[in-house]
Order: C-alpha cells, then sequence, then structure tokens
C-alpha cells in the first residue's frame, strides 16, 4: 500500500512528496521503525531518481524480502 502526501515546498516552490509504503493488513497502531529515503535533492544528481524509482518497485513488489520490510517498518 502507498499513500502520498506533500511533505512541503522547496525554495523554489515545487512541491515535494512524501511516500508512505506498508502492507494493507499493518496494523497502524503499532509503532515501527521508519527508513527515511531522499534522492535528487541536487539538480544533477538525475541517476538517484531511477535508485529511488527502482526502491519504491522493489518495496511494492510481492518478493518475500519486500513483504517482510514492509511489515518491520
Amino acid at each position: 500500500m502507498i499513500h502520498r502526501t506533500n511533505l512541503c515546498l522547496s525554495a523554489m516552490g515545487n512541491s515535494i512528496p512524501l511516500l508512505s509504503i506498508s502492507n494493507p493488513n499493518s496494523n497502524k497502531r503499532d509503532p515501527k521503525p521508519l527508513i527515511y529515503v531522499i534522492g535528487r535533492q541536487h539538480p544533477g544528481e538525475t541517476p538517484s531518481s531511477f535508485i529511488v524509482e527502482g526502491l519504491i518497485n522493489f518495496l511494492l513488489s510481492q518478493s518475500l524480502e519486500a513483504k517482510e520490510l514492509r511489515e518491520k517498518y
């Protein structure tokens, strides 16, 4: 499950998205450690866009490792 909100605006007025990825059946009252990932904070860092996109695709996949990460974090 993925939930998208806007975290804030950049100095240039661009929206900075916040994506939360979890299992649909997870207990929302049970606090879990968070993993914070940031990419492309500087204009010349275009490869990080591909890395973050790949990470999001992996975390949303049905692989056992992705399911375990969504359960624990």
